[in-house]
C-alpha cells in the first residue's frame, strides 16, 4: 500500500468515524427527548384532520417523481437521454435499497440499472453527488432563510452558504468540464472537482440549470406538504408555516450527514429539537415519526408500480 492509499483510508476512517460520532449524539438526543416525551403522553394533542389529509397526500404522491425528474435533467446535461416514466422507475426501484446503512447500496443500484440503459456507471454516481448537493444546498437556503425570518440569527451562515452553494456548484462543474476538455486553465479546486466527476467534458448549461430549478421546485413542494402534514395533525398556525419549513429542511441535511438509512433517527431528532419549544417535546416527536410513516406511505406506492412496470419491460432496455 502506497503512502497515499494510506493516507485515503485515514481519511475515509476518519469521515467515518465523524458520522458515526455525530448519529450517535443525535440518537442520544432523540433517546432523551422520547423519555421526557412518554412522561408526558397525555399531552399530546395529534388528531387527524381528513380535510387536510385529503390535500396532503395527494400532493405528496405528485411530489415523489420530481427528484428523478431532476436527475434526468442531470444526465442529459452530459449527454444521456432518459425519458421521464424511465428515470421515475429506476430512481423508484434505487430507493428501496437506501435503507440499508450508509446509503451506498441506492448508489450502487441506481448505477446498475442505469448501466442497462447504456448509462455509464461513473456517470450515475456523479450524477447522484451532485443531486445531494443540489438537496443541501437548496436545503440550507430555504431552511436557514425561513429560520431567520422567525428570528433565529444563528442560522444567517447556513442561509449564506446555501446560496453560494446553488451558485458555486452549477459553475464548478462546468468550468471543471471545459478544463477536463483543454478549454481552461485548471486550477487546484478545478482539477479536484474534475477529479471527482470523471466526465471528459462540460455539461450541457440549459439542462443543468434545468436540474437545480427542478431539485428546488422538489423542496418547496415536500416543504409544503409538510406543513399540510402537521396541519392535518397538530393545532398549526399561519405564523408557524415559516418554522415548519425551515426546520424540516434543515433536519433533511441533518439526516443526509448521519449514517443510518435513510437517515432514521438523525433526522427525526433535528426536527424534534427545532419544533420542541413551540410544540412541545411530546408533539413535537409524535409529528417526527408521524414525518417518517408519512414517508413510507408515499414512497411504497410508488415503489410497488415501478417493480411492476420493471417486470412488464423485456429483459434487455433500450435508453428512452
Amino acid at each position: 500500500m502506497t503512502t497515499s492509499d494510506r493516507a485515503r483510508l485515514d481519511r475515509t476512517r476518519l469521515l467515518w468515524v465523524l458520522r458515526v460520532g455525530f448519529s450517535v449524539i443525535v440518537a442520544g438526543f432523540v433517546v432523551v427527548v422520547a423519555v421526557d416525551a412518554v412522561s408526558d403522553l397525555s399531552s399530546v394533542r395529534l388528531r387527524v384532520d381528513a380535510v387536510w389529509l385529503t390535500i396532503a397526500y395527494p400532493l405528496g404522491l405528485a411530489a415523489f417523481p420530481l427528484l428523478a425528474l431532476g436527475w434526468a435533467e442531470l444526465l442529459h446535461a452530459y449527454g444521456h437521454r432518459l425519458t421521464g416514466p424511465t428515470a421515475v422507475r429506476l430512481w423508484a426501484l434505487a430507493q428501496a435499497s437506501r435503507y440499508i446503512p450508509t446509503g451506498l447500496a441506492a448508489v450502487a443500484s441506481r448505477a446498475v440499472l442505469a448501466n442497462r440503459l447504456g448509462v455509464p456507471r461513473s456517470l450515475t454516481v456523479t450524477t447522484m453527488v451532485v443531486e445531494g448537493g443540489l438537496l443541501v444546498a437548496w436545503s440550507s437556503l430555504a431552511g436557514g432563510a425561513l429560520l431567520l425570518a422567525g428570528g433565529h440569527q444563528e442560522v444567517i451562515p447556513v442561509a449564506l452558504l446555501g446560496a453560494a452553494a446553488l451558485i458555486a456548484l452549477p459553475t464548478l462543474l462546468v468550468v471543471a468540464g471545459r478544463a477536463a476538455a483543454g478549454r481552461a486553465a485548471p486550477g487546484r479546486l478545478i482539477l479536484l472537482v474534475t477529479k471527482i466527476t470523471h466526465q471528459p467534458g462540460p455539461p450541457a448549461v440549459r439542462p443543468l440549470v434545468g436540474a437545480t430549478l427542478i431539485v428546488g421546485f422538489n423542496m418547496a413542494v415536500k416543504a409544503a406538504v409538510f406543513v399540510l402534514l402537521a396541519r392535518t395533525l397538530l393545532p398549526v398556525r399561519a405564523d408557524d408555516t415559516a418554522l415548519l419549513v425551515g426546520a424540516v429542511n434543515l433536519a433533511v441535511i441533518v439526516g443526509m450527514i448521519g449514517i443510518t438509512p435513510a437517515g432514521i433517527g438523525v433526522r427525526e431528532g433535528a426536527l424534534i429539537a427545532l419544533l420542541s419549544g413551540r410544540f412541545g417535546g411530546a408533539d413535537a416527536t409524535a409529528l417526527a415519526l408521524a414525518l417518517r410513516v408519512w414517508d413510507l406511505s408515499v414512497e411504497l406506492p410508488w415503489v410497488g408500480v415501478a417493480v411492476v412496470a420493471n417486470r412488464l419491460r423485456p429483459a434487455t432496455l433500450r435508453p428512452g
